[in-house]
């Protein structure tokens, strides 16, 4: 397959055969193998006191604003033990606050505190580095587009799992 091919499939004027579709998922699992064995050295390498779960419960906090607990479990994914844990940890170290909620006082808010927010603009740039070395041979235009196929491809994946999580459940209730 040439490069105008490759190029040509990314941007879906050609449909993609079985063998690439096969490729796609074993470079998705090979790259996610990556990521879960290099997590926690990496962020010890860049001097970072958080990872995983706790760092993801930042980037929510930054990006969505105060969030009940249940909430932020759900926006991860992760159940509300872990993602109470995760905020007992954050907690512990300043990054956020918790507070009864005006609404319900039986649940908590999480806020994201200036410290944590401070942290969290060093984590990434921590990982923005990491990358710009990764990628120093590529040039911008093939980051671009990498950066643009990800973001497809991620939104993709959530609609695809959406769907099928959607049909399952229907043919439960059947």
């Amino acid at each position: 397959m040439n490069e105008r091919t490759t190029i040509m499939r990314a941007s879906g004027d050609v449909a993609p055969t079985r063998a690439d579709v096969s490729a796609v998922w074993e470079e998705l699992s090979r790259l996610s193998r990556i990521a879960r064995q290099h997590t926690g050295p990496l962020a010890r390498a860049l001097g970072l006191e958080i990872e995983g779960g706790a760092l993801a419960i930042l980037g929510v906090l930054a990006k969505l604003g105060p969030r009940r607990l249940g909430e932020v479990a759900s926006d991860l994914g992760l159940s509300h033990s872990v993602a109470s844990r995760h905020v007992a940890s954050l907690e512990a170290l300043g990054y956020v606050t918790r507070r009864s909620d005006a609404n319900d006082r039986r649940a908590q808010v999480i806020a994201l505190t200036d410290k944590g927010r401070a942290h969290l603009a060093q984590i990434r740039e921590g990982h923005r580095r990491f990358l710009d070395d990764a990628l120093a041979d590529w040039n911008d235009d093939d980051i671009a587009t990498l950066a643009h196929l990800l973001r497809r491809f991620g939104a993709d994946l959530q609609s695809a799992f959406d769907h099928t999580m959607t049909d399952t459940t229907t043919r439960r209730i059947r």
